[in-house]
């Protein structure tokens, strides 16, 4: 079987107040950008990649960018890499929602796993949106290869925490026990078949949190 590694990199510290930031386009802070470089700075050395993909949000395609320009890796971006649009809540404060819709932010804290946001993206079509995109991943590598691949994704948390319950079968309330700081890194081995009959099959290796 053919592996590939899949590191999965959350963007660092945004500079908005966002309860829930989705689809919002934050920038990162200055704290945000010494995270993020102090991560990848660690998995390069452990895990250099052979390509970059990244969500087309700025908090995280402009650090992308700018790291692959400089290591001269390929990079692709894609919207299918953002995190979750959490509807009209998505990019306000607390104290925001608090004002503007205090009804339907307590229906939120109260079961957050309702999709009960107006205008949000449910979570079952982030998830399968998420799972698309991995499967894209996987089959553009060269499955009779001996080489492993390793691939590098700048995202979101909600996408990373989707896929680790997907891989390890956790129900909803359960998924966000896995902590993903920011600029947290999250790995997984993928496992390829050497015939398209069969899935890839899927560890979770490692959580690694930035040192700063």
């Amino acid at each position: 079987m053919r592996m590939v590694k899949l590191v999965f990199i959350r963007h660092g510290e945004c500079d908005d107040q966002a309860f829930l930031r989705g689809h919002v386009n934050s920038n990162l802070t200055a704290l945000g950008q010494t995270q993020m470089q102090a991560q990848v700075d660690k998995l390069q050395k452990l895990y250099a990649p052979d390509a970059v993909f990244s969500s087309d949000l700025k908090r995280c395609a402009l650090f992308a960018q700018q790291w692959c320009h400089s290591n001269h890796t390929s990079l692709q971006v894609d919207s299918g890499w953002r995190e979750i649009n959490f509807g009209l809540f998505d990019g306000l404060s607390f104290k925001q929602l608090e004002q503007q819709y205090p009804k339907k932010l307590q229906q939120f804290l109260d079961s957050p796993y309702s999709d009960c946001i107006p205008e949000q993206e449910c979570f079952a079509d982030f998830k399968n949106r998420i799972l698309k995109q991995i499967n894209g991943l996987l089959e553009g590598v060269n499955k009779d290869s001996e080489d492993q691949t390793t691939l590098w994704i700048f995202t979101h948390s909600g996408v990373m925490h989707a896929f680790a319950q997907e891989v390890l079968g956790m129900s909803l309330d359960k998924m966000f026990n896995l902590k993903v700081e920011y600029a947290g890194a999250m790995l997984f081995d993928a496992y390829l078949s050497e015939t398209n009959n069969e899935l890839p099959y899927f560890q979770l290796t490692h959580l690694h949190t930035p040192s700063y």
